[in-house]
């Protein structure tokens, strides 16, 4: 493990495990057995491989307390119980006993801590067992560990979509309990501050990008540093700001070569193909996702998986290879039935609109039915307002899928929605490409309506035009191009 040989690592202990056990069948050493669990079970999370290492985790926690139930009566009350601890951490922290955790747990909040690292690759659902860290939170301190461990707990509002402002509440209240000499604290406190404006806020400035690669790589710290060029990429994605997006892949590159560890290679390969679809490089975007996806089948980073699946269905899409995208959103669809956490959603519902939106366009105007894609518009938008980077996408396919109905009163009223998304989010990508449909609607002769937020629809296009330029978006440029000679 010393020198991150963690697969040599795992067959040793395993086999260490098993001798053991052999030798001992009768009456095996229970610490013995729990100790090469624990080493097990860390080896396994290096190695990538998140479910085995989840179930030795698992092992460990209810040797010293009780096992964690995963379903019935007993996980709901469990749950709740923890719920309530955490609102009394929250409002009553000054108040909670002074004594200081031991070695067991510490072990058990590491156990803990890195398990819910875990879940957010193969089952977000399940990260919602990471509040078991309150029971110890409540009862011990943790000196220069506890904002790095409400971190933990805060980001699974985040990623869940559940409670989010609740979340932003405890994301406040642990900035305020950071210390100049808490470093990992502050690591975890900027990376979900980025996450924080992916899934409900506004994209902000990222002015402590050097001082993150530079701490986590003093620290060792990878984990928080790959989750925070995650969502600045993402965000800066949205910006438009390609050549910034660049860098952050590097940053993420060279993590994973100083760690030897894979997990922000895969982090690297979805916001790689994430820039490539959605400045529609497609030359890049089908190799991209090719190699995503063979990397990530290498071990239990499901959520990217799914998430790539997704980005090459849309690509095929834009090539109108639709057999090719229907088959890619297959394939995301069936990890998706595992856990339907919004991002997972948003992603699959946009893919599968980019696949029925062009044969709505292509039926006879008048046999055109249209209620499956409002249906799907809807539940984009209803999941979307949990993961607001994609909302403004959100309302303009609605709007889209209404104007091929010929409503043009819903039209507007969604084209005005995603105007005023995107604004709000600071997305400037997606919003040049409304304003862009928007200014064809206006001009389209069937449409009687003139004018959205005071422009009519050629000031949409030479908004659109300008965008698209300064963002140095050649797909859509041409598509201007082509829709102004036309």
């Amino acid at each position: 493990m010393k020198s991150g040989a963690s697969s040599e690592a795992v067959n040793f202990l395993k086999k260490a495990l098993e001798i053991h056990l052999q030798i001992n069948r009768d009456n095996p050493d229970r610490q013995k057995v729990v100790d090469l669990r624990e080493k097990l079970a860390f080896s396994l999370f290096a190695t990538g491989q998140y479910k085995e290492a989840c179930e030795y985790f698992d092992k460990v926690y209810a040797f010293y307390r009780k096992p964690i139930p995963q379903a019935g009566l007993r996980k709901i009350l469990d749950t709740t119980y923890n719920f309530l601890l955490l609102l009394n951490i929250l409002y009553f922290y000054s108040g909670r006993s002074k004594r200081e955790a031991g070695e067991i747990e510490i072990k058990l909040m590491k156990v803990i801590f890195n398990k819910g690292r875990a879940m957010t690759s193969f089952d977000p659902v399940r990260i919602f067992e990471s509040f078991y860290a309150t029971r110890l939170i409540s009862r011990y301190r943790f000196p220069g560990n506890e904002v790095q461990m409400f971190a933990t707990v805060r980001a699974i509002f985040f990623w869940s979509g559940k409670l989010i402002k609740l979340g932003y509440k405890i994301l406040a209240f642990g900035e305020k309990q950071i210390k100049d000499q808490d470093k990992t604290g502050w690591l975890y406190i900027n990376y979900l501050q980025p996450h924080y404006s992916h899934v409900a806020g506004r994209i902000t400035e990222y002015r402590d990008e050097e001082k993150v690669y530079k701490l986590a790589i003093q620290i060792g710290e990878y984990w928080p540093a790959t989750m925070y060029y995650l969502f600045t990429g993402l965000n800066t994605i949205e910006l438009g700001k390609e050549k910034l997006v660049l860098n952050y892949l590097n940053r993420l590159r060279s993590l994973s070569e100083v760690f030897d560890d894979d997990f922000p290679e895969v982090q690297h390969y979805r916001v790689k193909s994430a820039l490539c679809i959605k400045f529609h490089k497609m030359e890049e975007v089908l190799k991209v996702t090719d190699e995503a996806i063979e990397f990530a089948k290498k071990s239990d980073h499901i959520v990217q998986l799914l998430m790539i699946y997704c980005f090459r269905s849309m690509a095929f899409s834009i090539l109108q290879k639709y057999e090719e995208a229907r088959k890619n959103l297959y394939e995301a669809e069936k990890l998706l039935k595992g856990f339907r956490i919004p991002s997972g959603v948003v992603k699959c519902l946009i893919a599968k609109c980019n696949i029925e939106i062009p044969e709505l366009k292509n039926q006879p105007a008048e046999k055109r039915d249209g209620k499956i894609l409002l249906e799907a518009t809807k539940e984009l938008i209803k999941n979307s307002k949990k993961y607001i980077c994609n909302l403004t996408e959100s309302y303009r396919l609605r709007a889209v899928v209404f104007w091929l109905l010929n409503k043009p009163n819903n039209t507007l009223r969604n084209f005005e929605k995603s105007i005023k998304a995107a604004i709000s989010f600071g997305g400037n990508l997606e919003l040049s490409r409304t304003y862009f449909e928007t200014g064809k609607f206006l001009r389209d002769p069937k449409n009687k309506k003139e004018r959205i937020n005071d422009m009519n629809g050629t000031e949409c296009l030479m908004k659109a035009k300008s965008m698209f330029e300064e963002m140095n978006l050649q797909w859509d440029l041409e598509e201007y191009e082509k829709f102004m000679e036309s």
